[in-house]
């Protein structure tokens, strides 16, 4: 590989990085004012059966205007595996 593909390659990796940052400081942008909207704490969130359907509008909320990840949302929002939240987002659109 020529230095100057490699440059390319490292920028590219470093633009995706900081776009992925980028993107993790909208969801917390996202989930922060919620949990103080409803006067809410990280830890009654990890209190809370992890199917609780007190978390399911957040988690569509991050689903709709951010592209972060299910096991992301799962990790944020104490709800398990990713297969849960999405089975979560499932039933809470039919």
């Amino acid at each position: 590989m020529r230095a100057s593909s490699r440059r390319l390659l490292l920028s590219e990796q470093a633009a995706k990085r900081e776009l992925a940052r980028s993107e993790e400081q909208t969801a917390l942008t996202i989930v922060e004012p919620e949990l103080r909207r409803r006067r809410w704490t990280r830890d009654q969130l990890t209190q809370w059966r992890k199917g609780n359907k007190r978390k399911v509008p957040i988690a569509l909320r991050l689903r709709r205007e951010t592209t972060m990840t299910l096991k992301w949302m799962a990790e944020q929002l104490a709800m398990g595996t990713w297969a849960n939240v999405a089975r979560r987002l499932y039933e809470a659109r039919t």
